[in-house]
C-alpha cells in the first residue's frame, strides 16, 4: 500500500489504518529503539509514543519529502536517544544526537497523551486503573484481576464499560486502540516448537510430560507430542513396526482417544513407515470442539492420560530466538549445538498479513544453489502451516556461524473467500483467447487462455480410461516487488445444466437460481511456473488444470475459485548464530 493510501485509510479508518502501520513497521521502530535502550519497557514505550504522535500529527507528514518509514524511524531514534539520556547512559550517546533529539521535543508530542489523560480521568479511579494496566501495562484480564483483588468476570465487564464512555473522545479511542495493540503486537505471543508462533488470543493446548513411553502389547509406542488447536487434538506417535502385512488396520483399530465426556475419538491424517529404524509414523489428528484438561488416549491394551495445559506467553519474539523482519513478515531463527561440529538450526516464521512465509530458500532448487558454500537445507517441521522449520549446519562450537537466507516463499491461504470467476468452455478440442482479472492481495493476475484437449491414461487392466483437461493459463500482470508466482491452486464447481449462476457481491457467495450454491467439490492442479524444461531454468510455465471424467457432463461455462497462490520472494533474511 502506498502512503497515499494509508493516510487516506487512517482518516478514514483510523483503528484499520493503525493496524496496517504497526505491522509493516512494528519491527523497524522495535530495532531502531534497541540500538540506544535495552530494557523492553523503555523500547516499547518508545515504539508506542512513535505510533501515537504520527497519527496525532499525520497531517504535517508529507509524501514529497519523504517516506512514511523513514519519518517513523526518525521520531523513534530521536525518542530513544532522549529516553537513554533521561535514564543517565548519555555516555552511550553521541553529542550531536542528544542535541537533534532535543530540538523534536515541542508540545506537539504530548497532545494525544493529554488528550488521553483528560479522558481516563472522567472514569472513576478503580475503572481509569484498570485501563491503564491493561494498555499501558499489556496486563492480562486475569493478571489485573489478581493485581485488584476481583473476579475475573468484574474486570471484563467494568472493562467494556469504560471503553464505552471513551469512545465519545475519537482521539482518546484511536490512542488506547494504538497502545492496545502495541502491547498485543510486541508482547503477547504464544509459542511450542511444533506449532510455531501464534498470537496470544489463540486456544493452544499442549499435552505435558511428553514424549512418553509406552510398552503395549503390539510393541513399544512413543507419544511424541499432543497439541490441541482450532477443534483438533494432534499426536505424533511412533510405533515399533511388527512386520505385519496388515499393520495399518491393525494400528487404525487399536489406537483411538476418548474426551472427558467419553466421546470415541478416532484418528486420522498421514501414516508412513521407517523402514531403516523399523518404526510407524503416526501424525493423527482427534476432531474434538472444545479444549480439556485432559484426554485418554487408548494404546492397544493400554491407556495414558494427556494432561493438557496452555501453551507458554512470551512477552517478546528476542525470548524465542533472532526476529528478523522485512515488510512485517518475520522470521525468528535459533541454534543448538548437537555435537562441536553439528549446529541445529530452528527457525518459525510470524506475521499478521495475508501473505506469510512457508518456505526458506529458493524454490525450486537450482543444482548450482545446492553447490554453494553456503547452502543450507531446510526441511518444514511441526504441524502443518505451523511455519516451522529445521536444518542442520557443519560449524565450529565457540565461533560465530553467519546464517544468510537469500528467499522466502510465501503463501496466501484463501480458502472459501478467494476470488471468484466464471470461465468459459471451449465446445470442442483447441484453445481461444480470454483476458478474465483476478486479484490476490495487491497482486494482479489475468487468464490469458483456456484450451481443451482429451486425455489418455492407460488403467491397471490395460484399457484406456479418456478424459478431458480444461487447461487455464494464468498470466501475472501485477506482483509485489521481487516476487515471482510459483503456484496457484484452485476449486472449480460442477454446474447443473439449466441452471442460472450468479455471484452475490455482497455476501461473496455463488448463488444458484438466487440460492446459495454449495457447488466447489474439486480442487484444481498447477504446473509452477519456475520449472526445468530442457535442460534450462524456465522462468513462465503456469496452467490451471481442470478435470472431468469420460461420464461427466462437461458444461459451457463453470466458475473457479482461487483457494491458495504461492510465490517466490528475493527478500534476504541475515543472522549470527553464537
Amino acid at each position: 500500500m502506498t502512503d497515499k493510501k494509508l493516510l487516506h485509510l487512517l482518516d478514514q479508518n483510523p483503528e484499520e489504518g493503525m493496524g496496517l502501520l504497526m505491522e509493516e513497521y512494528m519491527g523497524l521502530l522495535w530495532s531502531a529503539c534497541r540500538l540506544y535502550l535495552t530494557n523492553p519497557e523503555d523500547i516499547r514505550e518508545c515504539v508506542q509514543e512513535t505510533f501515537a504522535d504520527f497519527y496525532g500529527n499525520r497531517e504535517r507528514f508529507r509524501t514529497e519529502k519523504g517516506t512514511i518509514k523513514a519519518y517513523l524511524y526518525v521520531i523513534a531514534k530521536r525518542k530513544a536517544i532522549r529516553m537513554a539520556a533521561q535514564n543517565g547512559k548519555q555516555s552511550m550517546v553521541p553529542l550531536e544526537m542528544l542535541e537533534e533529539a532535543a530540538a523534536d521535543s515541542g508540545e506537539d508530542a504530548i497532545l494525544n497523551r493529554e488528550a488521553l489523560e483528560q479522558a481516563l480521568g472522567k472514569l472513576k479511579e478503580q475503572d481509569s486503573r484498570m485501563i491503564r494496566m491493561q494498555y499501558y501495562d499489556g496486563l492480562t484480564c486475569r493478571e489485573i484481576a489478581e493485581a485488584m483483588h476481583l473476579p475475573v468476570e468484574t474486570v471484563k465487564k467494568r472493562q467494556q464499560r469504560s471503553l464505552k464512555k471513551l469512545r465519545l473522545s475519537l482521539i482518546a479511542l484511536v490512542a488506547l486502540g494504538i497502545l492496545g495493540a502495541c502491547a498485543a503486537a510486541v508482547f503477547r505471543y504464544r509459542f511450542n516448537p511444533v506449532t510455531g508462533i501464534r498470537d496470544a488470543e489463540e486456544e493452544i493446548y499442549r499435552g505435558m510430560a511428553l514424549p512418553l513411553e509406552v510398552e503395549t502389547e503390539y510393541g513399544k509406542v512413543t507419544v511424541e507430542y499432543a497439541i490441541w488447536q482450532e477443534q483438533s487434538l494432534y499426536v505424533k506417535m511412533t510405533v515399533v513396526h511388527s512386520e505385519e502385512d496388515d499393520w495399518f488396520d491393525t494400528v487404525c483399530e487399536n489406537i483411538w482417544a476418548e474426551s472427558e465426556d467419553g466421546t470415541h475419538l478416532r484418528g486420522s491424517g498421514s501414516s508412513c513407515q521407517d523402514l531403516l529404524n523399523g518404526l510407524l509414523i503416526l501424525d493423527w489428528d482427534f476432531t474434538f470442539y472444545k479444549p480439556q484438561e485432559q484426554f485418554l488416549l487408548h494404546l492397544f491394551d493400554q491407556t495414558v492420560t494427556l494432561q493438557m495445559t496452555a501453551l507458554t506467553e512470551y512477552d517478546s519474539l528476542d525470548a524465542i530466538g533472532q526476529p528478523v523482519t522485512h515488510k512485517g513478515r518475520t522470521l525468528v531463527v535459533s541454534g543448538d549445538w548437537k555435537d562441536e561440529n553439528t549446529l541445529q538450526l530452528n527457525a518459525w516464521s510470524y506475521g499478521k498479513e495475508l501473505w506469510k512465509i512457508c518456505g526458506l530458500g529458493h524454490y525450486p532448487i537450482l543444482p548450482e544453489e545446492r553447490e554453494k558454500e553456503d547452502y543450507v537445507l531446510w526441511l518444514h517441521d511441526g504441524l502443518d502451516g505451523s511455519g516451522s522449520f529445521t536444518a542442520e549446519v557443519s560449524a565450529q562450537q565457540g565461533k560465530p556461524y553467519q546464517l544468510r537466507i537469500p528467499a522466502v516463499s510465501l503463501k496466501a491461504e484463501l480458502g472459501t473467500e478467494g476470488p471468484l470467476f466464471e470461465v468459459p468452455i471451449p465446445a470442442e478440442n483447441g484453445s481461444e483467447a480470454v483476458d478474465i482479472p483476478f486479484e490476490v492481495g495487491e497482486d494482479c493476475y489475468h487468464i490469458v487462455k483456456i484450451e481443451r484437449k482429451v486425455t489418455e491414461t492407460e488403467m491397471e487392466d490395460g484399457s484406456i480410461r479418456y478424459g478431458t483437461q480444461i487447461l487455464l493459463y494464468v498470466e501475472p500482470v501485477t506482483l509485489e516487488k521481487n516476487t515471482k508466482l510459483f503456484s496457484i491452486s484452485a476449486s472449480w464447481g460442477r454446474m447443473k445444466t439449466g441452471t442460472s449462476y450468479s455471484l452475490n457481491r455482497e455476501s461473496g457467495e455463488l448463488e444458484a437460481d438466487g440460492e446459495t450454491a454449495p457447488v466447489f467439490t474439486a480442487e484444481g492442479s498447477t504446473w509452477p511456473p519456475a520449472m526445468y524444461y530442457e535442460g534450462e531454468y524456465a522462468e513462465y510455465r503456469q496452467e490451471l488444470m481442470l478435470y472431468y471424467g469420460p461420464d461427466e457432463t462437461i458444461p459451457e461455462k463453470t466458475w473457479v475459485r482461487i483457494d491458495k497462490v504461492v510465490k517466490n520472494w528475493e527478500q534476504k533474511y541475515s543472522y549470527t548464530i553464537r
